[in-house]
């Protein structure tokens, strides 16, 4: 049963501002694959299709197989790796895809994205093998189509995955975001060779060069400054592009790129020594829709903590499903939040049964003031 926030916004110089109370913090768990043996997960990795929530260690659960982005353990081999990861190739709704104007529907009443980021003094910066993962502090949310979805972490790709008219671009990172173990938004942004990108130079230096170690970057962070300033976007339903291939995302791919200068880029590639995109899917009938310039302000206008409900407060307990006001924070299982479940990706995204379908991400529900911020 979704739970509505128990504080209201403050509107103030058409900037929202949601202030919340805490809340106890809840552990959640689910069902183990199979042997209905439960789970707790641990992130230590990142995730999905460009920023990885994170891969996990579970308690009582089969190791799950090694995969890479070439050879005998890339993406053409991953369903064979591990019998939980059949979605890899039987899925119909897979990510990345290649995005082209033939394929795009103009959809005036697609809703604005509608964000409750504050700023981060801390950051933990992940090499978990197969990319950098950028975990901040808790308590950033994401607003779309009436659903709270909390900031997990961010990751690149290089190349990226997406593809615009079959052009990769120089890279591309993921910003991920989860309601609950079944729902799960991803920003992608694309990064296109240009000047130095000063937002990423603050913790490039931070990146571990080892797999499995982690660094931690301390001062001021401006999560919205890493987006474009053009918020609209494409959006289709999809899936992880790491294993299990879970489809239960909700992808939002900016339409405007961000730079990326070639030693940056260089920098990152010479880490994982190739390259760490999945190639595109078919689309199978899918629809891409792309939103319009001021689109749907969430039906009822474009703060971000309007009529639909401030951003949830710390600890909030987790629903099947948001309500009509929005009110919907992620389950918050472990120290960060991870909900539960059989196996996760580089996301930290797992199903929660033996099927594919289900996938729970990374670091949980988080209270906080989240300043709404420009869209």
């Amino acid at each position: 049963m979704a739970r509505t926030p128990d504080h209201e916004p403050r509107i103030s110089g058409g900037v929202a501002r949601a202030e919340m109370a805490p809340r106890t913090k809840h552990r959640s768990s689910f069902g183990a694959i199979a042997s209905a043996v439960m789970l707790s997960i641990s992130l230590v990795g990142c995730g999905i299709g460009g920023v990885m929530l994170g891969e996990a260690t579970t308690t009582e659960v089969v190791k799950h197989a090694h995969w890479s982005y070439a050879g005998k353990d890339g993406p053409d081999r991953w369903a064979e790796l591990d019998p939980h990861w059949s979605a890899c190739s039987n899925g119909r709704t897979q990510s990345p895809i290649d995005i082209a104007p033939a394929k795009l529907l103009q959809a005036e009443w697609l809703e604005e994205l509608r964000f409750a980021y504050k700023g981060t003094k801390k950051l933990d910066v992940l090499n978990n093998g197969h990319t950098i993962q950028v975990t901040p502090e808790r308590g950033n949310w994401l607003n779309y189509n009436k659903v709270w979805y909390e900031l997990k972490q961010w990751h690149f790709h290089s190349p990226s995955e997406h593809t615009l008219v079959g052009m990769n671009t120089d890279m591309e990172v993921h910003f991920v975001h989860a309601a609950d173990a079944n729902r799960l938004a991803v920003i992608g942004v694309m990064l296109k060779l240009g000047p130095d990108n000063p937002i990423l130079d603050q913790f490039w230096d931070s990146m571990p060069a080892e797999e499995g170690k982690k660094a931690e970057w301390s001062g001021g962070f401006s999560i919205l400054d890493a987006l474009p300033n053009d918020r609209t976007f494409y959006t289709y339903k999809g899936s992880l592009t790491t294993p299990p291939c879970s489809e239960t995302v909700t992808w939002l791919v900016m339409k405007e790129p961000i730079s990326v200068s070639k030693p940056q880029v260089e920098k990152f590639k010479a880490l994982f020594k190739g390259n760490t995109n999945r190639p595109v899917q078919p689309l199978y009938g899918r629809v891409i829709s792309e939103s319009v310039p001021g689109g749907l302000k969430g039906g009822h206008g474009a703060s971000s903590a309007d009529a639909h409900g401030a951003a949830p407060a710390a600890g909030a307990k987790p629903a099947a499903a948001a309500d009509a006001h929005g009110a919907a924070p992620a389950a918050a299982a472990d120290a960060h939040g991870a909900a539960p479940a059989a196996a996760a990706d580089a996301y930290g995204a797992a199903p929660a049964a033996p099927k594919p379908a289900g996938a729970a991400d990374a670091h949980g529900a988080a209270p906080a003031a989240a300043p709404a911020a420009k869209h």
